[in-house]
């Protein structure tokens, strides 16, 4: 059966487990309403995939709120957005409203997404542990567009160096301010690389430090730029 025949329009949880020869979510167009409902998908130990949503997925991923990922040893990227897929947009949308995402124990992922998404808007809880090849965790031009962000959590992530790139290795960002206004919770643990939170931007502090861990003891978490 193709792609194009298959059609699961009132599915609203997916579980994808212990795969090991899967490749690729999806083969070819798929038919109109597919997954249109889903809104948690959940997938561990399938070794062989090196990418979670190709872009084909994501317009169709409409009322997605939860993702979950763990142990994918190959896992290199979860969002797929190729250049040419919304030619018509300065940047490609991921259109779900995304609230959850937790990225466990995938030690090739190298990125959350090559290209700079938007529609992050919704996303309130974001958990990556022991993520090893993770060097960043937002692209600059994102952090505008995450206002509702209550929970970061960044455990044991080797290679991690901010959890904001920079732009063109030149240690600064267009992004003149960068603000989480609603965030409650912040752990960063086991993160020998990290130099700090965001490059040379101002930047608004998480409305509560209770839950703030760091393993840094002569760098600054925040530079000196924060309301």
């Amino acid at each position: 059966m193709s792609c194009s025949q298959v059609s699961l329009p009132n599915l609203e949880v997916l579980k994808v487990y212990g795969l090991k020869n899967l490749e690729r979510l999806g083969h070819g167009p798929l038919s109109m309403g597919s997954l249109s409902k889903l809104r948690k998908f959940t997938m561990s130990a399938c070794n062989n995939l090196l990418c979670v949503f190709p872009s084909e997925l994501l317009s169709i991923l409409l009322d997605l709120e939860t993702l979950e990922v763990e142990d994918c040893k190959l896992l290199e990227v979860v969002f797929e957005l190729e250049a040419g897929v919304h030619s018509n947009e300065p940047n490609p949308e991921i259109l779900s409203p995304l609230k959850v995402v937790k990225l466990y124990d995938l030690p090739k992922l190298s990125y959350i997404s090559k290209r700079d998404p938007t529609g992050f808007q919704y996303i309130q809880t974001l958990e990556i542990y022991r993520c090893h090849s993770l060097r960043y965790v937002f692209a600059p031009t994102v952090t505008k567009s995450i206002p509702q962000l209550r929970t970061l959590e960044i455990l044991f992530c080797r290679m991690l160096s901010r959890i904001v790139a920079e732009e063109n290795g030149l240690g600064e960002s267009s992004v003149d301010e960068v603000e989480f206004p609603r965030l409650e919770k912040l752990v960063l643990c086991g993160l020998p690389n990290l130099v700090n939170f965001f490059p040379n931007v101002n930047t608004t502090r998480p409305k509560s430090t209770e839950h703030l861990h760091t393993p840094m003891q002569s760098q600054p978490l925040f530079n000196e730029k924060v309301n």
